[in-house]
């Protein structure tokens, strides 16, 4: 009861009340640009990682056939669209990476930054979260639902309904500064979660296995960053708000995390406006690599001899004085695959992919975003938008996370074909000073149906959602809930499913 008393009074006197008592739990931002495999959806392709903005958010791995890749559930009655050839799909999907909004972790006091020596300082931080899911019908990853999924008429049951509890998300951070050296102020970032493979076991889901999110090193001078490691990539920065580790994956938002260097630099005009660049060289994301082995192979990204190369450029603006920094922005992302890689296809059908020029593929994109800050009597606004058009990004969580279809005769592959998508997103979020806020938004990735070769392939994913959370202090609790509905070639009727979502944090 009292806690919605506070409730009550605080939007009551939320324009009067002062511009800094709140602590605003915004989604990580990543560092200008954008955040694990998981289970088995619907026949398809896809490969895998993450990246953000000027400072970035958070992400998993289920259990697919190749390393980062998802693995579709494939109805029985898959019926290839064109006869007389027997069409399949071979998904390569990205290594999951998810992305929490990632809460305003609390300043570190002074006297908890532990001295190192040789002038080197550590600051630990981080938070330990605690979801909670019901879903109405069954759908792709129940930790952070991606689509609905499609049984076949007859099915054994007509409407699968989950409830599910994780942890998987909480986060360890540790940040390391360094003295000056050639005018630069060194830096490092090490951030893992909870998030990788999970034993093969009845109890995995409560023995989720470390994993790498961020780690890399930085150099800083004036408006000068370079970076060396894993980290976010540079396009697509932004992100939607909302409670799931996987925000917005194949829901019209491009993220990943991957082996990179980068360059950042804000040239200032005032105080009010700066020109925003990034450029990054990074590792190629074919998403086709072994899972679980310590060693790895060479993949169709690999195989291309060609990095993944991404770019932006941007405008930040100040909408009044005491409201952040807004931005305005386009990128753009290209790297090649090279199927000479793949270890999933024999000589035979290589041989026939080269003879049809098809051997290599373009995957790309290109990505207008936009962030709108604006701060009203102490409440603060934001909006947040991003759309997206490209061809094979299943490895970004585009194209419904598939990035091309093979084409089968008996059991041969025939040909593959890249598949074509947009994404785009919009997002409210609200915050008032005394720690309530509030978020709505919508998604959508919209696959072209010319380039499917599946039956029952996704074609059009929609996500709408919306909720409210408090923070006081450290900690945060927040409920949410979304409309999830996935459209399938050659399929009727779109399977939907309803989404409601606890969410509780305490930040360290």
């Amino acid at each position: 009861m009292k806690l919605w008393s506070s409730l009550i009074i605080c939007l009551l006197l939320a324009l009067p009340v002062s511009a800094h008592a709140a602590q605003d739990p915004q989604p990580a931002t990543p560092p200008a640009a954008k955040p694990a495999p998981a289970p088995v959806p619907a026949p398809v392709a896809a490969p895998t990682t993450d990246a953000t903005p000027a400072e970035a958010p958070a992400v998993v791995e289920p259990q697919p056939p190749m390393e980062g890749t998802v693995t579709p559930v494939v109805p029985a009655d898959n019926v290839p669209i064109v006869a007389p050839q027997p069409v399949e799909t071979t998904p390569v999907a990205p290594a999951i990476t998810p992305i929490t909004p990632q809460l305003d972790l609390p300043a570190t006091p002074a006297d908890s930054v532990l001295q190192l020596g040789a002038g080197w300082k550590l600051k630990i931080n981080g938070y330990v979260h605690l979801n909670t899911y019901y879903v109405s019908d069954e759908v792709f990853s129940i930790d952070s639902p991606a689509y609905v999924l499609l049984r076949s008429p007859g099915a054994f049951n007509e409407n699968n309904s989950g409830l599910a509890f994780g942890a998987r998300d909480t986060r360890l951070r540790l940040q390391f500064s360094g003295p000056k050296a050639w005018n630069f102020d060194p830096s490092a970032l090490i951030e893992v979660d909870f998030f990788g493979n999970l034993p093969n076991s009845g109890t995995s889901i409560r023995q989720g296995q470390l994993r790498m999110r961020l780690a890399y090193a930085e150099m800083k001078q004036g408006n000068l960053t370079l970076r060396f490691g894993n980290d976010w990539m540079v396009a697509a920065p932004q992100f939607m708000t909302t409670f799931d580790p996987f925000n917005g994956w194949a829901q019209g938002n491009l993220w990943m995390r991957t082996p990179q260097a980068k360059m950042l630099y804000n040239k200032p005009f005032g105080d009010d406006f700066r020109l925003e660049t990034g450029f990054m060289v990074g590792q190629a994301l074919g998403g086709d690599n072994p899972r679980s082995t310590q060693l790895r192979n060479t993949g169709i990204g690999e195989a291309s001899l060609i990095p993944l190369l991404q770019a932006r450029l941007g405008a930040g603006f100040r909408i009044g004085e005491d409201s952040d920094f807004s931005t305005l922005g386009i990128s753009g992302s290209y790297q090649k695959l090279d199927f000479r890689g793949s270890p999933t296809i024999t000589q035979a059908e290589y041989d026939a992919l080269v003879a049809l020029d098809h051997d290599k593929m373009d995957s790309w994109f290109v990505a207008i975003d936009g962030q709108v800050n604006y701060k009203f009597h102490g409440i603060k606004f934001q909006l947040t938008g991003e759309y997206s058009y490209g061809q094979a990004t299943g490895m970004f969580w585009g194209g419904i996370l598939q990035s091309y279809q093979f084409t089968k005769v008996g059991d041969a592959i025939a040909d593959v074909t890249p598949t074509k998508a947009i994404g785009y997103f919009g997002d409210l979020k609200v915050t008032f000073p005394c720690g309530f806020w509030t978020f709505l938004g919508m998604g959508r990735s919209v696959v072209d149906e010319d380039d499917i070769v599946i039956a029952n392939s996704p074609v059009k994913n929609t996500y709408t959602y919306g909720g409210v959370a408090i923070t006081k202090g450290p900690m945060t609790f927040g409920l949410s809930a979304g409309w999830l509905s996935t459209k399938y070639i050659q399929v009727d009727d779109a399977q939907n499913a309803l989404t409601l979502q606890g969410f509780t944090s305490i930040s360290f």
